[in-house]
């Protein structure tokens, strides 16, 4: 349900606008970025006078918003940055182990044994 004002906001600043939803907690923000307000509330028309609302039916619904990482709480908002780096230690390390053990002469001996087969049959 989407709540219009029967008086015209279009006049008024930015500005006044974010005072009008300060003090309410249903304030929020719609897709083009300007406060809107939660149905029940009563805004302010700037002069001590209140605001007529009507309800226009089948109107656009906001989606709930879905959990991110800036809403995470305590210990959890690094996590993300924490598991990255863990794999990147983990993949250089496994990246080292590799270059010595192709480094050995076994390994040269048995690889330069696949490549000979390899060309042998060709």
């Amino acid at each position: 349900m989407l709540l219009a004002l029967k008086k015209a906001w279009s006049r008024r600043t930015a500005s006044a606008r974010e005072e009008n939803l300060e003090d309410s907690p249903a304030a929020g923000r719609g897709r083009d970025g300007w406060p809107v307000r939660a149905a029940g509330s009563v805004p302010n028309t700037g002069n001590g006078q209140l605001a007529e609302v009507i309800e226009l039916p089948g109107a656009w619904q906001p989606r709930p918003r879905k959990r991110s990482w800036q809403v995470l709480s305590g210990s959890d908002t690094g996590m993300a940055t924490a598991e990255y780096a863990i794999a990147t230690l983990a993949t250089v390390g496994f990246a080292g182990l590799l270059v010595l053990i192709m480094r050995s002469g076994e390994v040269r001996a048995l690889l330069m044994n696949i490549i000979e087969q390899a060309l042998s049959v060709v």
